[in-house]
């Protein structure tokens, strides 16, 4: 009903916001766009509206949560492959992995590749043993879950929220 009342502007607007968020939540996996962040500049625009007002407090949640979700796209995986006695080449195999994967296989392959992607380049160029390039490997990998996860949680509650705010 909300829908049907609403200007094509606020209708435009809204559309966007969902379908950025919602791509989010599929491409949450590819650290290529920060998408809660494309998804907070449309709760912004939405904003500006004449018809929704949301709360300056949420706003401000929302967009200190952003930037953290940014931050732990982007150190995470590195912060955990060093936690894990990886070396910097882990970290380059991952990122590598991770570019990789956007090209072959996706979804699947930006999941596999970067584990994989870090293994292979701590092993080569490291000199290292098999078990330590494993190490590194699955400190990346945990580090590119929690990212995800993070990011996954965060546009879902993004989208959850303003549903709930428009109804």
């Amino acid at each position: 009903y909300n829908l049907i009342l609403m200007s094509f502007v606020d209708r435009t607007l809204i559309s966007f916001w969902f379908l950025s968020l919602l791509i989010g939540l599929i491409w949450s996996v590819a650290p290529i766009l920060p998408w809660p962040a494309l998804g907070l500049v449309w709760l912004l625009l939405i904003q500006r509206t004449t018809r929704y007002q949301f709360s300056r407090n949420w706003i401000i949640v929302f967009s200190i949560l952003v930037v953290l979700s940014m931050i732990i796209d982007y150190y995470l995986p590195i912060w955990w492959t060093k936690k894990y006695w990886g070396t910097q080449a882990g970290v380059t195999g991952s990122t590598l992995g991770m570019i990789a994967g956007i090209f072959f296989l996706p979804p699947f392959g930006m999941i596999i590749l970067p584990f994989v992607g870090a293994f292979l380049w701590e092993y080569i160029m490291s000199n290292s043993t098999g078990q330590k390039a494993f190490r590194s490997a699955r400190g990346s990998f945990v580090g590119f879950l929690i990212g995800t996860g993070y990011k996954l949680i965060l546009c879902g509650w993004m989208i959850v929220w303003v549903i709930w705010q428009i109804w």
